[in-house]
């Protein structure tokens, strides 16, 4: 299909909507099978449009589907981003609402603050990493609002990203580190815990972030100084239910808990 500006905002009312009644909608590709993942950009960009003008401000950017086994699932063949809001993030050890949400999932990351612009294209992943400023563990919380998790790429997209929070640990110097190599053991209280790298994605974050710079050069957009980046889920996402108590501990950037009540 033609995607017009009215269909982008009919679309992203729905999104809108489905969040804020947690009534989720049917997946739109299948109603709408001609949808391209330039539409679902599209999509996305009104429904942060909505947010913004809902009183919620852009905070930084997540980057998803970083891993092979993300883009065979979501059926894409790059990773995919979306924006985060001041509005979602939640502190280190503090509580989600669970009842804002869906049927959410937790995943840990590496996060990048930026130290310097870069500005693609032909940004190289030694150029990333030399514009780091610092380095953090970090939660994502994710929650389709498509029903029953039914989303490819072109609704995970336009579900800008399907970001619903995040959680960042402390701060580290970036020149003091190597970001592939961090290590994290991530689970919920009580239950077994799953290890993952910071080569889980893409090598390392620094191939996510030369990445980014190089897809929003192509569309005429800078990564800006102290912007902060979700670079990724490192190991297993988890479903999260009320009462469960999510902890991981980064070597050596420090633990992150969160709970959901």
């Amino acid at each position: 299909m033609s995607l017009s500006d009215a269909d982008a905002e009919a679309f992203a009312r729905a999104y809108f909507e489905a969040e804020r009644t947690r009534a989720p909608i049917a997946p739109i590709a299948e109603a709408f099978p001609d949808l391209t993942l330039d539409d679902a950009y599209r999509i996305q960009d009104a429904l942060v449009a909505r947010l913004i003008a809902d009183g919620q401000h852009p905070f930084g950017i997540k980057v998803g589907s970083t891993s092979k086994a993300a883009q065979r699932r979501f059926k894409t063949n790059e990773p995919v981003i979306g924006t985060l809001f001041l509005q979602r993030q939640v502190a280190n050890g503090g509580t989600v609402a669970i009842e804002r949400l869906i049927a959410p999932r937790i995943e840990c990351e590496i996060a990048v603050r930026m130290g310097a612009d870069l500005k693609g294209p032909d940004v190289t992943p030694e150029a990333a990493e030399a514009a780091f400023g610092s380095i953090m563990g970090a939660f994502e919380i994710v929650d389709a609002r498509t029903r029953d998790w039914r989303i490819k790429g072109v609704e995970l997209v336009a579900d800008n990203a399907i970001n619903a929070g995040f959680v960042r640990g402390p701060e580290r110097p970036a020149r003091e580190l190597d970001a592939a190599g961090v290590s994290v053991m991530f689970g919920r209280e009580g239950d077994r815990t799953t290890y993952g790298s910071g080569a889980s994605v893409m090598g390392g974050p620094k191939f996510v972030i030369a990445w980014l710079a190089n897809w929003l050069g192509q569309r005429g957009r800078i990564l800006k100084a102290g912007t902060v980046v979700l670079t990724g889920s490192l190991s297993e996402i988890l479903p999260a239910r009320k009462g469960d108590r999510f902890t991981a501990e980064f070597t050596p950037l420090g633990d992150l808990a969160v709970r959901f009540d």
